[in-house]
């Protein structure tokens, strides 16, 4: 059995012991490309998460977006909807205040968070539409959240 060393780049011949040179095969253009592709596609994966957990304001009051309060939020909306819920209802903003909110404030928060939510990932897709579209390496690094 033959074993490669990839620190030294050495394959070792396991049937004799010797050592012979190796040298990893060199990248093709479409390997590059794909690596390129996907790096930039995990840059976008990066923003979409950071600009989908930024607060929205409602009522000239933030309301924190990130993942856990839109779990919050959806939970708590279904439950409404259930009855299992009364309002006026409790819930903290982005600065740890507590607000009173009525059905429609409520509603009005919740529907503020999914909008964000699904703006962020109408761009990324956008974007990672146009990442798999590109054909060099320069115009795949040119495609940013910015």
């Amino acid at each position: 059995m033959n074993t490669f060393d990839e620190a030294t780049t050495r394959l070792i011949d396991s049937t004799d012991g010797d050592v012979y040179a190796h040298t990893p095969p060199t990248p093709t253009a479409a390997d590059e490309l794909a690596a390129a592709k996907a790096a930039q596609a995990a840059i976008i994966s990066a923003a979409r998460t950071v600009a989908g957990s930024q607060p929205v304001t409602v009522n000239k009051i933030p309301y924190d977006a990130g993942p856990q309060s839109q779990k919050n939020a959806s939970g708590k909306m279904v439950a409404s909807m259930a009855g299992q819920v009364t309002f006026p209802t409790q819930w903290r903003d982005a600065n740890n205040k507590t607000q009173s909110l009525s059905q429609i404030q409520f509603a009005n928060m919740v529907t503020a968070i999914y909008a964000q939510v699904e703006e962020v990932y109408e761009k990324s897709f956008a974007l990672k539409d146009a990442i798999e579209a590109a054909e060099t390496i320069e115009d795949v690094q040119a495609i940013n959240w910015s």
